[in-house]
């Protein structure tokens, strides 16, 4: 895809030719199964625009009846003739306007039913040609495939293929229209009924039309909401205009920011992410760690956390310590602040297996390098990140399987701690520590040299 497309998120589709030909295909077959049962309607609606021979013969005999009771007895033979003669003039002035309106509702809607799938025929007839392969040199086929993709572009096929369910919608709703007109003509209590779950049908798609323009975070994205995104825009930008005009005619200054322009809804919901980007970082690994449990993946986790803000890689890494250990984070934070889970750190570093818990360390170890030395994000400080270290560690020297490796890694992590930029209670910290695991860990590693 190439950068600076105005219609990306289209003709990345239309590049890759997978998407849209089922899409194309739905549409069709959907438009073809609402002219089904439109048409059905319109077989009993279309027959009020005749004449009943049946009907008109009733009338007729009903005007005679009329006149020869409104004539004196005496007259009634004399005027016999000029009343036949009277009434067989035309008595049906045509079908009501009602009938009328109920069938170009119903017929308009037939129309625009089978115009969608006639769009959706055409449609993926150019996209088979736009997919057509052909014998040529590498080259030359990519030229061939710009020279194709800028006609699509050029020639508005993502707008088109996008007014295929508007126009399938549009045979919806004047079918409904056609229809509580219909009812209305029969029954008024059955009409009412299905007025009011028409109604509520109706208010439903106006309501997901309509919210994609008050709040960006909604998903009812369409290309009616599209359309009424482009118009407020523009009335905006109309009436900052006449702000600005009548600002400079009082000669006053108004500051009037201008409306924000976006060519689809992947500019606008990238926009809209800048904002709480952070945030959505950690929502988007938690979702990442909770879904995937494959260790590849639970791996990869340890080299995504500088990327993180502070608190919330604080937050990622005692969120894995406290699935780990089978309680809640917030509870896991409180144990580690009043130093009440030692025994609990401890057993957790001896049971886990070798793998995940030399995970959980290089986590810890990944955090202290660059997590705020002064400050506290997520009520969790660097004192603690390294006392959970500690206990895990020690914990860890009663598993079954030893890894020299892991110890050897956070000896040196903490040799790291003793740099004179470091704030005094960390470095003292990582000395106590350091001291301690000469007894605890002689025959292992010795961070030689990192002391002096």
């Amino acid at each position: 895809m190439e950068r600076g497309d105005r219609y990306s998120p289209s003709l990345r589709t239309l590049s890759s030719s997978v998407f849209y030909v089922p899409t194309v295909n739905h549409t069709r077959i959907q438009a073809g199964l609402f002219s089904a049962v439109v048409t059905a309607f319109n077989i009993e609606a279309y027959k009020f625009l005749q004449d009943d021979p049946s009907q008109a013969s009733v009338l007729l005999l009903q005007q005679i009846s009329q006149q020869l009771s409104q004539l004196p007895a005496n007259l009634r033979a004399e005027n016999a003739t000029l009343g036949s003669s009277a009434s067989t003039k035309p008595l049906n002035a045509g079908p009501s306007i009602q009938t009328i309106r109920i069938n170009a509702l119903w017929f308009s809607s037939l129309v625009c039913a089978l115009f969608s799938a006639l769009i959706g025929i055409m449609v993926k007839q150019w996209l088979r040609e736009y997919m057509a392969v052909v014998s040529l040199s590498s080259r030359d086929h990519v030229r061939l495939r710009q020279h194709r993709y800028e006609g699509l572009v050029s020639w508005h096929v993502p707008e088109i293929m996008a007014f295929l369910p508007i126009l399938l919608e549009l045979s919806l709703i004047l079918f409904f229209i056609g229809l509580i007109d219909f009812l209305f003509m029969l029954q008024v209590t059955v009409a009412a009924i299905v007025t009011s779950l028409i109604v509520l049908a109706l208010l439903f798609y106006g309501a997901t039309t309509i919210s994609p323009l008050l709040s960006s975070h909604c998903p009812f994205k369409s290309p009616q909401s599209w359309a009424l995104v482009r118009v407020h825009k523009r009335a905006t930008k109309w009436i900052l205009r006449l702000r600005s005009q009548a600002a400079s005619t009082a000669h006053s200054f108004i500051a009037t920011p201008t409306p924000s322009y976006f060519a689809h809804w992947g500019e606008r919901d990238n926009n809209t992410v800048r904002s709480f980007q952070d945030e959505l970082d950690l929502k988007a690994i938690t979702w990442i760690r909770t879904t995937f449990v494959d260790d590849v993946t639970q791996d990869s986790l340890v080299s995504v956390l500088p990327s993180l803000r502070e608190d919330n890689a604080a937050i990622l890494v005692f969120d894995t310590l406290a699935q780990a250990m089978n309680i809640h984070t917030p509870i896991l934070f409180n144990l580690i602040r009043t130093r009440s889970c030692v025994d609990m750190l401890r057993e957790i570093g001896a049971s886990l297996d070798h793998r995940t818990r030399k995970r959980i360390v290089n986590m810890h170890l990944k955090l202290l390098e660059y997590i705020p030395r002064h400050s506290d994000p997520s009520n969790i400080g660097t004192l603690d990140v390294l006392w959970t270290l500690w206990e895990l560690c020690l914990g860890a020297c009663n598993a079954e399987h030893q890894d020299p490796l892991m110890y050897r890694s956070v000896l040196n992590g903490l040799a790291e701690l003793l740099r004179e930029d470091e704030p005094f209670r960390l470095r003292r910290g990582a000395l106590n520590l350091l001291y301690e695991s000469t007894h605890a860990w002689t025959y292992l590693y010795c961070p030689s040299g990192k002391l002096s």
